[in-house]
């Protein structure tokens, strides 16, 4: 038998064959064994996987429903927000407003009250400088010396007109009499003031006297 005869290869084939077959069987359970462990590695992800996922996805949907809620709510505090400003600027103007009406108010007020001020306060110096001529007249008249004096009387010899220059202006006094002789009135005019002074008697006796000055 030679090396290359059909007696040495056959039993080399069959030998093959066998070893071909075996791993041939092998290979076929060792698919099966990988697709069952797949199917049952499928089954469990999808007996464990899916409720997570289910309750990822609840999640997800119930964070977007809270996410629409907080852009609402904000949506609405800007259009509050707003609001509230367009409101502050309205209540700034009509505040401003008022303002400026009260104080145009309240300077009209004043100016009428300086003007009625200053009117009393004229009045007032025109009576204390009045009031000062006529202290100063009565004091001169009462305490300076004339300078010259004149006298005219009447045909019962009483003095009846008295012509004075007292502190350089002229003072005349007219003296008048009652029946029985006593002094009736005696009427001074000096720097522009009269003074009249009217006696009273009772059974020849002086009971009283009034003045007036115009």
């Amino acid at each position: 038998m030679t090396l290359l005869s059909e007696r040495y290869f056959n039993p080399i084939w069959q030998d093959l064959d066998l070893r071909l077959a075996s791993i041939e069987e092998l290979r076929v359970t060792w698919e099966e064994v990988v697709r069952t462990v797949t199917d049952f590695g499928l089954v469990r992800m999808n007996e464990v996987l899916a409720p997570a996922f289910d309750q990822m996805n609840q999640n997800l949907d119930s964070a977007a429903s809270k996410l629409l809620e907080i852009e609402n709510k904000r949506q609405a505090a800007i259009a509050a927000i707003t609001t509230l400003q367009n409101a502050i600027a309205s209540y700034q103007g009509d505040a401003e407003t008022h303002i400026a009406d009260w104080k145009a108010a309240t300077l009209a007020s004043f100016d009428v009250w300086k003007s009625a001020t200053w009117a009393d306060l004229h009045a007032w110096e025109a009576e204390m400088q009045a009031w000062k001529a006529n202290l100063q007249s009565d004091f001169l008249q009462n305490v300076s010396k004339p300078a010259s004096m004149g006298m005219l009387y009447d045909a019962q010899g009483r003095a009846q007109t008295i012509t004075e220059t007292v502190a350089g202006s002229q003072r005349t006094t007219t003296i008048s009499y009652n029946l029985d002789g006593t002094v009736a009135s005696v009427v001074i005019t000096y720097a522009g003031v009269t003074r009249t002074e009217t006696y009273n008697y009772t059974s020849g006796r002086l009971t009283g006297m009034t003045a007036t000055e115009v």
